[in-house]
C-alpha cells in the first residue's frame, strides 16, 4: 500500500480514496478463480495473476483525473503488479516450510484501569511474546463475543481438550484473526450495517446469515466471509462464491468493489433462477455503496437489470447524509458498539431480490421500507447528528434576522 503511494507520488498522480483497497479485494476475488497457480496461495497475498482487478485500478486512476497521463497509470499500476507477485512468491515459499506457531507465548491481559477495566469498551490487549513484538488490542465487548463464536464453532471438541488447551487455542486463533483483519486495514472496508438495520431486516425478511461478513463484523455466526482459513474457527462458511442455498433469506452487504458486486450479482441470479424453478422460497435484501465510481462501471449496470428482471421486488435510495455504517475498527474502540459508527461515503441502495415464493413468504412493504430507513439514519454518528441539528437551527436564525430586517425596511 505504501510503495503504490509512494509510486504514484513520483509520477505525480494520486488515487481516489480507496482505490487500493478495491484493487486488493478484486485480487483477492480473481485468485479464487485461478487454476494456474504455480504456489501455494497465501489467503492475504496469493501469487496468482489478476489482469481484471490490473485494469480495474487503472481505469479508476484514469476516471479520478489521470487520463492524461495514461503511460504513468500503467507503469505505476504495472509496478504494484511486480511488486505484489514478488511478495506473493516470497510467502508462498516461506508458507511451504511453515510450522504452527506455539501458542504458550501468547498472553491476554485486561487494560489497566481497575475498576473500570470491566466495562465493553474498555480494551484487552494480545501480546504475541516471541511469535513477533507485536501487541493486538480488543474490546471487551468483542473479547466476549468471539469466545462465544469460538466455543460453538468447536462444539464438541471443545468438551473433549481441557480448560488450558481450550483457552491456549483460542487465543491462537484470535491472534490469527487480529493479525489478518489489522494487515488488510481499511476500516470502511469490513464496515457493516447497524444492528437496527439487521433487526429490521430480520423481522420484514427473515434474514438471520450474512453473506459479506467477518467475525468482528458479523452479528452472529455461521455467515460467509472472505478468509475462511482465520475464520471458519469464529463460524464462518467461506466465501459467498462457494455458498448455495436453496432457500431461505440473506442480507448482503458487500465491499463497495465493483468486481465483487458483479461476481455477487452472477451468482445470486443463478440461485434464484434454480429456486424459482423449484419454487422454493428465495429472498436476497443487498446493501451496496451507489458511489459514482460503481455507477459508472458495468456491475451497476448488472444491478439494475437484476432489479428490473422478475426476481426485483423493491429498490430503495439511501441519501449519503441519511444513514451510516458500524465502523470497521469497530472492535478497538473504546466507547463500544455504540460509539463505533462512521458516517456512509456516498448514497446507498437497497435492493430486494426473490423468487415469487419468496416474495410471497417476505413481502417488501412501505412499512419495511420507513423503518428501515430509520435504523440506518440511528447509525449516524451522534456528533454528527448534533452538528447538523446546530446548523440548522443557526441556518433557522439567520433567515429570521433576514426577514425581521426586510421587514423594518418596509
Amino acid at each position: 500500500r505504501l510503495g503504490f503511494t509512494e509510486s504514484l507520488r513520483t509520477h505525480h498522480l494520486s488515487a481516489p480514496v480507496g482505490a487500493f483497497e478495491r484493487w486488493h479485494f478484486g485480487w483477492l476475488l480473481c485468485s479464487g478463480h485461478s487454476h494456474n497457480a504455480t504456489h501455494p496461495l497465501d489467503p492475504l497475498l496469493p501469487a496468482a495473476a489478476a489482469p481484471e482487478a490490473d485494469q480495474a485500478l487503472v481505469e479508476e486512476l484514469e476516471e479520478g483525473g489521470c487520463a492524461k497521463r495514461d503511460e504513468a497509470t500503467r507503469v505505476a499500476v504495472g509496478a504494484l503488479r511486480e511488486a505484489a507477485d514478488a511478495e506473493a512468491v516470497r510467502l508462498a515459499n516461506d508458507l511451504a516450510g511453515r510450522l504452527d506457531p506455539d501458542p504458550e507465548g501468547l498472553e491476554l491481559r485486561p487494560a489497566e484501569g481497575g475498576a473500570g477495566g470491566s466495562g465493553s469498551g474498555t480494551l484487552s490487549h494480545l501480546f504475541l511474546g516471541s511469535l513477533m513484538p507485536t501487541t493486538l488490542k480488543i474490546s471487551n465487548e468483542w473479547l466476549g463475543k468471539l469466545r462465544v463464536m469460538h466455543a460453538a464453532a468447536r462444539g464438541e471438541g471443545a468438551g473433549e481438550a481441557g480448560e488450558e488447551e481450550e483457552e491456549a487455542r483460542f487465543r491462537l486463533d484470535l491472534a490469527r484473526l487480529l493479525l489478518r483483519y489489522k494487515a488488510i486495514g481499511g476500516s470502511g472496508f469490513q464496515a457493516a450495517l447497524g444492528g437496527g438495520a439487521f433487526a429490521v431486516l430480520r423481522s420484514c425478511f427473515g434474514t438471520t446469515l450474512e453473506l459479506f461478513a467477518s467475525p468482528l463484523n458479523a452479528r452472529a455466526a455461521p455467515y460467509c466471509s472472505a478468509f475462511p482459513d482465520t475464520d471458519r474457527a469464529f463460524g464462518s462458511l467461506g466465501s459467498f462464491l462457494a455458498f448455495r442455498p436453496a432457500s431461505g433469506a440473506f442480507e448482503a452487504n458487500p465491499p463497495f468493489v465493483p468486481l465483487v458486486v458483479d461476481a455477487m450479482c452472477a451468482h445470486f441470479e443463478a440461485l434464484l433462477s434454480h429456486a424459482e424453478s423449484a419454487n422454493s422460497p428465495l429472498l436476497f435484501a443487498v446493501v451496496v455503496g451507489a458511489s459514482a465510481a460503481l455507477r459508472r462501471h458495468a456491475a451497476w449496470g448488472r444491478m439494475l437489470r437484476l432489479a428490473g428482471s422478475a426476481f426485483g421486488r423493491a429498490r430503495w435510495d439511501v441519501a449519503l447524509q441519511k444513514h451510516g455504517y458500524t465502523e470497521g475498527h469497530a472492535h478497538i474502540c473504546k466507547g463500544g458498539a455504540r460509539e463505533a459508527r462512521r458516517m456512509s461515503s456516498c448514497d446507498s441502495a437497497v435492493f430486494i431480490w426473490a423468487t415469487e415464493a419468496g416474495a410471497v413468504k417476505w413481502p417488501p412493504t412501505e412499512a419495511a421500507e420507513v423503518a428501515l430507513r430509520a435504523a440506518m439514519r440511528a447509525t449516524v454518528p451522534r456528533n454528527l447528528r448534533k452538528a447538523s441539528k446546530a446548523n440548522k437551527a443557526a441556518h433557522a436564525a439567520k433567515k429570521e434576522k433576514k426577514r425581521q430586517r426586510q421587514g423594518q425596511c418596509k
